[in-house]
């Protein structure tokens, strides 16, 4: 009856820090009932700020109750405990609270009697009892209750890993202990003056080391921690670079030395690109955005190549006029080979005879 009492009042207090948020560790079966109700009480009162339980939830809500209520409370108390408990949650009558948890008090009150029941072959407590993986399917409690509603028993093995790292964590936070970020930024720190020291006053290790008060071993690992940083910190800055210019210029690569687009401040412009020449000198054509830019290396680029296109226009129609036509052409192959001339024309004889 106690320790239905107890269990009571800590669902009713927040937890602060260790007690009450830490993973139960089972000592035996009425400590680990009395945990249960707590979780009960803190799940209630999580899901239903009332307090009241609505239709649908209270048969496997009470009946978790009350069995553990038969592990912590003497069996002759357990009934009114278990009639009161019901009464106040669900707003059941006696009678029907009595009719619906009859078997767990019956079955307190043949373990108060020295009762056994065989079960795997074994004799055990008649009193049931659920492992918590059950109770949390009866009563569907998700992750984020378990987390929510500071549950200590009623936990899946992932949200009991993630607790206990977490109490951890606050009990070495607790005894002056620092995270690894922590540690990390103050190495940086380290490492930056240090760095400077032996860099603008050309101090040796040791000296640094002696400066400022640690180990020449720290100095080295400060100075290697700002090293790797500032490579990442570039590395992460060129591969941002090199994905933004892909989805803006599809793939050109930038100036060498960060140029300036020149119809916009502080975009920078693509690489020069040279068309590769083919057989007939036709230019390979500018991509879209660079056309339509009007504007930049691309735009440069494509007026030269319409300038190219232009001469290549003009030496061809310079030769096509001085090269004569078909027409103009005679063929010698047809031509008699006596002469050319016009002035050499004989008339025929048939055309000088006189007429008989």
């Amino acid at each position: 009856m106690l320790r239905a009492e107890r269990a009571k009042r800590r669902a009713q207090t927040t937890p602060g820090f260790r007690k009450g948020q830490k993973p139960v560790a089972r000592r035996d079966s009425a400590s680990y009932a009395e945990t249960v109700l707590e979780d009960l009480h803190r799940l209630r009162s999580y899901r239903f700020p009332s307090g009241a339980l609505p239709a649908g939830q209270r048969d496997a809500w009470l009946f978790v109750a009350s069995m553990a209520l038969s592990w912590i409370t003497p069996a002759p108390a357990l009934e009114g405990q278990i009639l009161a408990l019901a009464c106040k949650v669900s707003g059941w009558r006696e009678r029907e609270a009595r009719s619906r948890m009859g078997s767990i008090i019956r079955r307190a009150k043949d373990a108060a009697a020295g009762k056994k029941i065989e079960y795997d072959r074994k004799e055990v407590d008649p009193r049931y009892r659920m492992k918590a993986e059950t109770i949390i399917k009866w009563l569907n409690v998700t992750e984020d209750e378990m987390g929510n509603a500071k549950l200590r028993v009623l936990l899946n093995p992932d949200a009991r890993r993630e607790r206990k790292a977490q109490d951890a964590r606050d009990r070495r936070k607790s005894r002056g202990a620092t995270g690894h970020g922590e540690n990390r930024v103050s190495r940086i720190e380290i490492g930056q003056r240090a760095m400077w020291m032996h860099v603008r006053d050309g101090m040796t290790y040791a000296e640094i080391a002696a400066e400022l008060k640690i180990s020449k071993a720290t100095v080295g690992k400060a100075i290697a921690e700002v090293r790797d940083a500032l490579s990442s910190t570039r590395q992460n800055t060129e591969k941002t670079r090199e994905a933004a210019f892909r989805a803006v210029y599809g793939g050109i690569h930038p100036l060498k030395g960060g140029g300036t687009h020149a119809s916009g401040s502080g975009v920078l412009a693509p690489r020069t690109t040279t068309p590769k020449k083919s057989s007939s000198f036709c230019p390979s054509p500018p991509t879209q955005e660079a056309a339509a830019s009007g504007s930049g290396t691309v735009a440069i680029a494509t007026r030269a190549a319409q300038r190219a296109q232009k001469a290549e226009r003009t030496v061809k129609l310079k030769q096509m006029a001085s090269t004569p036509t078909q027409a103009d052409r005679t063929d010698n192959r047809h031509a008699s080979k006596g002469s050319s001339d016009i002035s050499d024309f004989r008339r025929p004889a048939f055309l000088s005879r006189k007429a008989g």
